[in-house]
């Protein structure tokens, strides 16, 4: 059944944004393999290289299902939004060049969102793909079973990699795309941002690879990273409506303790920045939420919500086992 397709429209767009890895070519093909039931999955390769793209690619431009534009050297989320500017998918997933797709990804995420239209986000599992002396092998899975408003989750840290994730592209322009000012992080800042506006869908299917193998190596920056993340978590808190949205997506005592801690995380770093009316916003919302959680407090799962360094469905928590 058609909804916001057309026959000559392609269903699902990948963006996939390249700093010139050999493994490009892998990531162009794991999306192009994609069957999906009523439709066809475009690809847009974003050279970020500043230079011509090598041979393997190359022999791939003459699929008309592949276009390829550049935007030298302006980083990963100019890359992403100028790709997703050309898609014309009504779906948008983004793949880094050095991860691919699973068989079934595109279509078990879109078919998800053709049965929900009260939903924008659709995601499954990602598979951490690590190597030894014996070759590749699995490093452990990433997945989080959340799904409706999982505001309260996202702000905790639940890791949603891009690659396992399809949105509607009117709910990525709705927030404006990804946030070219973040130096890192832009990733976790974009799901945030669509956890305020967005419900989303879960499957437990494997749909993605996330490479951390032998030739693995990457361009973030963590140092950066910590306060891209701390950055984009104030914006989170300072949003229209966000204690609403973010306490209605806290079911569990769990949860309500993330909140509290995230306000008072966030009245500490106000403070040390000398944000004083700021930290009595946190400290009021901080209270609010305390109150909340009564008698969900009494629980042991409320305290251990408090203790945890790392939240389920974390990335490291997750890898940890």
């Amino acid at each position: 059944m058609m909804t916001e397709r057309t026959r000559n429209a392609p269903a699902v767009s990948v963006i996939i944004p390249t700093v010139g890895r050999s493994s490009l070519a892998k990531a162009v093909e794991s999306a192009l393999s994609q069957a999906l039931p009523d439709g066809w999955v475009e690809v847009v390769v974003v050279n970020d290289t500043g230079r011509a793209l090598a041979d393997p690619l190359n022999d791939l431009q003459a699929d008309p299902r592949v276009t390829i534009i550049s935007t030298n050297r302006r980083g990963v989320a100019v890359a992403r939004n100028s790709g997703a500017a050309v898609a014309r998918g009504a779906y948008l997933t983004f793949l880094d060049d050095d991860d691919w797709l699973l068989q079934g990804g595109l279509a078990n995420l879109s078919g998800l969102l053709d049965r929900a239209p009260e939903a924008d986000v659709a995601y499954g599992v990602t598979m951490v793909i690590g190597s030894d002396a014996g070759g590749e092998v699995e490093l452990g899975a990433v997945f989080s079973s959340m799904a409706g408003e999982c505001a309260s989750q996202t702000l905790a840290g639940v890791f949603l990699s891009l690659g396992a994730l399809v949105c509607r592209a009117t709910a990525f322009w709705r927030i404006g795309g990804f946030d070219t000012c973040l130096r890192s992080s832009e990733d976790t800042d974009l799901v945030r941002r669509l956890s305020m506006r967005s419900r989303f869908m879960c499957t437990e299917q494997p749909v993605h690879i996330y490479y951390r193998g032998a030739a693995w190596e990457t361009k973030t920056d963590y140092a950066a990273s910590v306060d891209a993340l701390r950055v984009s978590r104030e914006a989170m808190l300072d949003a229209g409506g966000a204690f609403r949205r973010i306490t209605a997506s806290a079911r569990s005592p769990y949860w309500r303790a993330r909140n509290v801690k995230a306000y008072a995380a966030s009245a500490y770093w106000n403070l040390m920045h000398g944000r004083l009316s700021r930290v009595a916003s946190r400290i009021s919302y901080l209270l609010a939420s305390a109150v909340l959680s009564f008698p969900a407090c009494l629980r042991r799962e409320y305290w251990r919500g408090l203790a945890d360094v790392q939240v389920p469905g974390s990335l490291q928590r997750s890898l940890d086992g």
